[in-house]
């Protein structure tokens, strides 16, 4: 019979009877020992004599054999892969109700809804929220930036000594963010908030300087919509912070085209902007700040616009003071690599 345990944990065993051998002792008194039959012991030596460290290594149960043939779970990759709306569904969602339906009506094979997630974990697949893009994205026009726009920013930033600030703007209201939480079964977790969209406002933007790579975080916050004046506040700001030249690139919004900072633009000869290409948010590692504060804040209920932007301040501050964490931001953007 197949003692209890899992694989790692034979295996330890395994490695714990022959530490004992190499000490002498008789396989009956390693037996006892390590309450197992004297028989084991003698199999484990001879194993190890024969095949080496690696017969002692962890086989685990192959257990029941699937029922889909690797031809059929490459189809159902396939079909998967066109996605829910090609097999008839209104929306872009696989459920695992909807995969057993698809397996039972295409490969006529019946499965129980619970084990439908283990065979596609077995086949590579996971369970993901999925990315949302723009019908409006010109996928080409990203590319091409990535290929030539951003190369010449970072050969700009190496010959001018510059930092690369990258700027963006995001809102915040008094009506939480909802995540999962843990709970007792059959207790739905309640949240009480105040039913206002009442808002902060904030821009932000991670400086790196051009020599360490070092990361920097600069934030404003307002209790109203950010507009132009906002945005050429917050870049004069930089240019009183950070000594030499900043190229910043921010998207290519109107409140970042308009006359206040046009204006800015032309009185200073440090200032160089360049705009990310449009509809391609994740190419700003600025973004990242803003996931990071959303998931801090998420089933926070703040009664006040005060409140919450104390609560704001708080998280920036500490986002701020880990340059781990900002430096994340720039590594999960979808920017080639760069950096040292």
């Amino acid at each position: 019979m197949r003692p209890r345990g899992s694989p790692r944990s034979l295996e330890a065993r395994r490695r714990r009877v022959i530490a004992l051998l190499k000490q002498q002792l008789s396989l009956h008194e390693i037996a006892r020992r390590m309450g197992c039959h004297a028989s084991s012991v003698l199999r484990w030596r001879n194993a190890l004599g024969s095949g080496g460290p690696d017969a002692l290594k962890a086989k685990p149960a192959p257990g029941r054999p699937s029922r889909l043939t690797s031809k059929q779970k490459g189809r159902l990759v396939r079909l998967l892969a066109k996605g829910a709306m090609a097999q008839g569904y209104r929306t872009e969602l696989w459920t695992t109700q909807r995969i057993t339906a698809l397996i039972e009506h295409r490969l006529g094979i019946t499965y129980h809804r619970n084990h439908v997630g283990k065979l596609l974990h077995t086949m590579g697949w996971s369970h993901q929220k999925p990315e949302s893009r723009a019908v409006e994205r010109d996928e080409i026009a990203i590319a091409e930036w990535k290929r030539t726009v951003w190369p010449r920013v970072k050969k700009n930033a190496a010959r001018l000594a510059a930092h690369i600030v990258f700027v963006d703007e995001s809102g915040f209201l008094l009506i939480p963010s909802v995540r999962k939480t843990w709970s007792p079964v059959g207790q739905t977790p309640l949240l009480r908030y105040r039913y206002r969209h009442d808002r902060i406002s904030a821009i932000s933007g991670i400086a790196v300087s051009p020599k360490r790579f070092q990361c920097t975080l600069y934030c404003h916050l307002y209790e109203d919509n950010i507009q132009g004046e906002e945005v050429r506040t917050f870049l004069r700001h930089l240019l009183r912070q950070v000594r030499g030249h900043l190229i910043v690139l921010q998207d290519n919004g109107t409140i970042h085209r308009g006359e206040p900072v046009q204006e800015l633009l032309t009185r200073t000869s440090r200032l160089h902007v360049v705009s990310f290409p449009a509809y391609a948010p994740e190419l700003n590692p600025d973004e990242g700040v803003w996931n990071h504060l959303k998931r801090a804040l998420a089933n926070g209920c703040p009664d006040t616009q005060a409140e919450l932007m104390d609560v704001l301040a708080t998280e920036i501050c500490h986002l701020g003071a880990s340059p781990r964490l900002l430096r994340g931001c720039i590594q999960h953007a979808g920017l080639p690599f760069w950096g040292p």
